[in-house]
């Protein structure tokens, strides 16, 4: 008897040994006792597609490329494509397997309005699988002499002067979208559509423009040598990376426009593949303290779980932003 039970327990201690070698995910798929049924993936290569290189997506594809070759034993890559966009067209035209991940951001609702998303419905063609971080980085910036410490003696000194001092603006970006709001809360401003992050430092080094709409990380070095004074965060919240510059809501000014990266995969995926994924990010992003540290040290960014329901309700609303401010139409 002794060596039957001896015999089984071999058995049952080889057969976790062989799942777990060939790569087979547990997960929740709603068996009828509760107890969780082998998910068999991932067993080849995951393609995660996002944005082009060098920016924030990009560089959260590549940490969760790293994570998940570790953990998977599967090889992970990063399809870099040129605008938020491509990545979508993508994954709609990957098979609904699991092995095409996306990248995205909660700023995609800009895309939308600018109609560029025209035949895509990413509530039926999308499945949202979850939050990764968030990345309250724009900030409103002026230099010392400019004679303003906060958003509202910004206000006050541009009514002062109507359309004399210039901000940078980059038409069809979350910069265009908070000079639209600072407008609407009184700022008299003249936008220049001056371009991305270098363009903008460039333009406000030389100065060009008095006022500056950029992320902080791309700014920290001279806003630490004083030569930069940051007014406010556009976000709801105060970057804990760095929690002494205000957010603009807490000077009394509303104007938020948050930005978080998520993951989705084709609509149509196994639930209990989604299921699966959705437990291993949330799992990276709550408990994984070596993640916190690079998010936080490489991008300013927090990490931030929520749900593939919670991102969709955050794009729903991101969108209703835009067009409550004449960015998008109804």
């Amino acid at each position: 008897m002794k060596k039957r039970s001896m015999a089984l327990l071999l058995c049952l201690s080889m057969l976790m040994t062989l799942v777990l070698c060939s790569g087979v995910a547990w997960a929740d798929a709603g068996s009828e006792d509760g107890t969780p049924e082998p998910v068999d993936w991932p067993k080849r290569t995951i393609t995660i597609q996002t944005t082009e290189p060098g920016g924030d997506m990009d560089y959260m594809a590549r940490l969760l490329a790293k994570k998940m070759n570790e953990d998977f034993g599967v090889n992970v890559v990063v399809a870099n494509n040129e605008g938020a966009v491509p990545p979508i067209r993508n994954l709609i035209a990957a098979d609904a397997d699991g092995y095409t991940i996306w990248m995205g951001k909660t700023s995609l609702p800009i895309e939308k309005a600018l109609g560029s998303m025209d035949d895509i419905d990413l509530n039926e063609e999308v499945t949202f699988v979850g939050n990764l971080v968030d990345n309250p980085a724009l900030c409103i910036t002026v230099k010392p002499d400019l004679g303003v410490s906060t958003i509202n003696e910004l206000i006050e000194l541009s009514q002062s002067k109507p359309d004399e001092l210039h901000i940078t603006d980059n038409i069809g970006s979350n910069t265009n979208v908070t000079c639209m709001m600072l407008e609407q809360a009184g700022a008299q401003l003249t936008e220049v559509d001056v371009g991305g992050t270098s363009a903008k430092m460039a333009a406000f080094l030389g100065d060009h423009c008095e006022v500056m709409v950029c992320s902080y990380p791309s700014q920290k070095d001279y806003v630490e040598a004083g030569e930069f004074v940051v007014l406010g965060q556009i976000s709801a919240e105060r970057n804990p990376m760095y929690p002494d510059v205000p957010t603009l809501k807490e000077q009394g000014v509303d104007i938020v426009f948050d930005t978080s990266l998520f993951v989705g995969v084709k609509a149509g995926t196994d639930p209990a593949i989604v299921s699966f994924l959705a437990d291993y990010l949330k799992d990276i992003v709550e408990n994984d303290e070596e993640f916190a540290d690079e998010v936080g040290t490489a991008q300013y960014m927090v990490p931030a779980w929520r749900d593939g329901e919670e991102v969709a309700t955050i794009l729903d609303d991101q969108y209703q932003l835009l067009v409550d401010i004449g960015f998008a139409e109804e």
